[in-house]
């Protein structure tokens, strides 16, 4: 709404409009020498490109922006110093800004064509409100991944020569604390400690430890720094456990053996494996609810082949061995009758 101000009556109403303040200068982060330097390195950096004059724009912005901010300015100043050193970079150019779809890396593909594999587009995607700038799901997963993989190690290294033009040179050399020899550190000054992994290794390594073998006597570096490590060799160590004789009984078979180790239970292996086939069985027959002992001879039977009685071990045996079986067997398979069937 606009109001007359002849008879005064708005600025004693609405007041005298202020005096906008005049913008302030953003200070310049360089001296103007070094300055028009980074200039023409920037330069530099920008006249190498492939598809577009614009293509590294971000990328300078981004790497000056880091230096300057890891030299104590703030983010905003940062920020406008090197907008303004690229701006003058493009200046220097004399490259004419595009339009947003005009600096895209596919604007020359025509639009009834896929971005990826320049096939026709099917009508129906490219009319009305959808606009399909692919033909299938799987180009434009292809072209996304494409992108980000043929241009990532570029953007890094063109950040990271925009960030060595204000980088200011440190003396980033260091003593390496194992073996004294200078080294550049990589990751800035007072970052570095070790010139190598081979130092570093030796740095974390423990000491070695000598100890005396149990059996020969023999000083030798165990691999392992605690009380395992005992014997210098698996022949001293063979050695040692065939010296040894204790006297046990076997749980299996009854009978004495002598053992190398004060635990063992069996004469062998095999009295092992079938003691625990026998403790399997007990623990099955008495889920079923019937007799079973995990000694021989627990139980008294008589064979019902040759009639003589046998030690058992469950009261469900039937024959003294395997032969009575094998003989039983034979005689009711030869009693039994098979009907002849006949063949068409």
């Amino acid at each position: 709404m606009f109001v007359d101000n002849w008879s005064g009556y708005s600025s004693f109403r609405y007041g005298k409009p202020e005096a906008q303040p005049k913008p302030k200068k953003s200070p310049r982060l360089l001296s103007p020498d070094r300055r028009r330097s980074v200039v023409n390195r920037v330069f530099d950096i920008l006249k190498d490109w492939r598809s577009s004059p614009f293509e590294n724009e971000g990328l300078c912005v981004a790497g000056l922006r880091a230096a300057f901010c890891l030299d104590g300015h703030s983010f905003a100043l940062a920020d406008i110093e090197a907008r303004s050193i690229v701006s003058t970079a493009f200046a220097l150019t004399g490259a004419a800004r595009p339009s947003w779809a005009e600096g895209q890396p596919d604007a020359t593909v025509p639009e009834e064509n896929c971005r990826w594999c320049a096939n026709e587009i099917p009508i129906d995607d490219r009319t009305g409100g959808r606009k399909g700038r692919f033909c299938s799901p799987m180009c434009a997963r292809s072209y996304n991944e494409h992108r980000a993989k043929d241009t990532g190690w570029r953007d890094a290294k063109v950040i990271k020569s925009a960030y060595a033009t204000i980088a200011k040179p440190r003396n980033l050399t260091a003593v390496c604390k194992t073996c004294g020899g200078a080294f550049m550190p990589r990751k800035g000054e007072g970052r570095g400690i070790y010139c190598s992994i081979k130092c570093h290794g030796v740095a974390h390594r423990k000491p070695k430890v000598q100890r005396a073998c149990k059996h020969c006597g023999a000083m030798f570096h165990p691999h392992r720094t605690s009380l395992a490590g005992t014997f210098c060799s698996t022949d001293c160590w063979y050695a040692e456990l065939e010296g040894r004789a204790i006297e046990r009984w076997c749980l299996f078979c009854g009978k004495q053996f002598f053992a190398k180790f004060p635990d063992a239970k069996y004469c062998s292996q095999s009295h092992g494996a079938a003691a625990s086939k026998r403790r399997v069985r007990a623990a099955r027959a008495i889920v079923e609810g019937r007799e079973y002992s995990t000694l021989v001879g627990s139980f008294e039977l008589t064979c019902l082949q040759c009639g003589d009685e046998f030690p058992a071990k469950s009261t469900k045996e039937k024959f003294c061995g395997n032969d009575c079986q094998a003989t039983n067997w034979r005689a009711r398979l030869s009693t039994q009758s098979f009907a002849c069937l006949e063949v068409r």
